[in-house]
Parts: structure tokens; sequence; C-alpha cells
């Protein structure tokens, strides 16, 4: 008999002090990740860069509601990208400037 694998541990992140986690991209639900599959597949070849961000975006949005709300462009672009190489980052930290 098959025996169905355990999830992996979710993909975590902090946003404004705040520790948010949503399901690795390889453990959404099966529905929710083939709509992202069309969604990116379907869209225009010089588009679906962006269609991607927005459709990971939507993940987080509906996985940790709020957490998305006061990012920057730039952080969003580095919470997908770590997400997508299944990594953390926190958002709230920069690196000191060396002037």
């Amino acid at each position: 008999m098959y025996k169905v694998e355990k999830v992996k541990d979710p993909f975590e992140f902090e946003s404004d002090g705040k520790v948010y986690s949503v399901p690795q991209i390889s453990d959404l639900p099966l529905k929710r990740f083939k709509k992202i599959q069309k969604t990116v597949r379907d869209a225009d070849e010089n588009m679906r860069e962006e269609v991607a961000v927005d459709a990971v975006l939507e993940v987080f949005d509906e996985f940790a509601p709020g957490s998305t709300d006061n990012l920057t462009y730039m952080q969003a672009a580095k919470l997908v990208s770590a997400y997508a190489n299944g990594g953390e980052e926190s958002l709230g930290e920069s690196s000191p400037s060396s002037d």
C-alpha cells in the first residue's frame, strides 16, 4: 500500500515583527497549485514573471492574511524569491551601510 508522505515544514518569514507561515509551493493543495500553473502558462511570454509573482502573492494573502500589506515592491520581490527557493527571509532587517 502506498503511504502519502508528510508535507514539508511550512515556509516561514517575518514581517513587521510578526512571524507568518505558508505551505511550501510543492505542498500547496493540488487544485491551488494547478491554478497557479495554468495562470502562468496561459500568460503572454513577456508577462509570465509578473504573473507568477502575483500568483505567489495571492498564496500569501490566502494562507497568511495581512502578511504582505505593508511591503514595498523590493521586499515583496525578495519574499517571492525566497519562497520560490524554499529559504527564509527577514523582511524588516537591512544590512548596515558602508559609508
